[in-house]
């Protein structure tokens, strides 16, 4: 056996050991956070200066369609435009209602959105796969920046919200009816409309979305592809009906496979220039996929926003409901723990 004073050295040795290895490991990760941090902020100056260029670049190209745009942004012919696409196009209500509007915009102006949607760099860069550039732009090459906010107000809120509450005006009172109770539905159906979640998005090979529904304070999703020619319509939307279908029962999307119920594929919107798919975000699913074997150039461009109420508003209604309605408009993590408490 060890004479004590040398079990003691040992331990304390030991002790000194496991401090350094501490420290080392503290300091290491440290020195780990840190170049992860610098490497970011590389990326991101690298970045800045890559959207610096192309915006100083492209507003020299596009200053002859900066010098017409007072004259080709036809508030009112386009609004007009707009409003009469959309009363025309056939309302569907299986397996849930929507339409889809073809020729949405003037083809000049369709071919204005085009050319002012802002270079990828200008869309995160989390996912090659999956990118996003949300509305409104805050820093963008000029010609994106005063056509997307004449879109985003004058047509988005402007015309297509007011267009689409009367075209689904019957089936969106059916559809508050059931969610609401008739006691409340017309109230939320008082209630002013706005947009929101506006974003571009663009999708490439292996992109897949499974069959959902959007977040339950959405009445309307509205959908427009933004299609050059030579893409492939195939790439759309799209629509399953869902069986034993219910209400969503939490206020996130809503995936109904993940709840057992079996979603069959109904029909594919197709990916066409200028149209834009319009649905009450009721009953039913919708999904999206580019197989991974798709041409690797292969690229979905869409706008996207949503229609409803706002949240504090809806929220006043919805604290009026009774228990087993305002139950349904938890949140999913509440709705689980009020479920393990019973």
């Amino acid at each position: 056996a060890l004479p004590i004073s040398l079990r003691e050295e040992v331990t304390r040795l030991t002790q000194e050991l496991e401090t350094l290895r501490r420290v080392t490991d503290s300091t290491l990760s440290s020195l780990g956070a840190a170049l992860e941090q610098t490497e970011q902020r590389a990326q991101r100056a690298e970045r800045d200066a890559l959207q610096a260029r192309q915006a100083a670049q492209l507003n020299e190209q596009q200053a002859g369609d900066l010098a017409r745009l007072d004259r080709d942004l036809d508030a009112d012919r386009i609004r007009r435009h707009v409003r009469e696409a959309i009363e025309r196009a056939p309302l569907a209500l299986e397996p849930f209602p929507h339409v889809v509007v073809e020729s949405l915009l003037p083809d000049n102006t369709y071919q204005l959105l085009l050319r002012a949607v802002p270079p990828p760099s200008f869309f995160n860069q989390r996912d090659p796969i999956k990118q996003n550039c949300g509305l409104p732009l805050d820093f963008a090459p000029a010609l994106s920046l005063r056509v997307w906010a004449f879109v985003q107000e004058a047509v988005a809120l402007g015309t297509i919200c007011p267009a689409v509450r009367t075209r689904f005006s019957a089936p969106l009172l059916d559809h508050l009816a059931r969610t609401f109770g008739p006691q409340h539905a017309a109230a939320v159906a008082a209630l002013p409309q706005s947009t929101s979640g506006s974003r571009l998005m663009l999708r490439r090979p292996g992109y897949t979305l499974a069959p959902h529904r959007d977040p339950k304070r959405t009445l309307f999703t509205c959908l427009m592809y933004l299609a050059k020619p030579g893409d492939n319509p195939d790439y759309g939307t799209d629509i399953y009906a869902v069986d034993d279908d219910a209400e969503a029962p939490y206020t996130e999307t809503y995936y109904p496979q993940q709840e057992g119920h079996r979603c069959t594929h109904v029909r594919t919107v197709p990916f066409r220039p200028n149209s834009m798919l319009i649905f009450l975000n009721s009953v039913g699913a919708h999904g999206a996929q580019i197989p991974t074997d798709a041409p690797a150039a292969t690229e979905r461009l869409s706008w996207q926003f949503y229609i409803g109420p706002d949240t504090k508003q809806l929220q006043a209604v919805v604290d009026q409901l009774p228990d087993a309605l305002r139950a349904r408009w938890r949140p999913k993590r509440e709705r689980h723990t009020a479920g393990a408490a019973r």
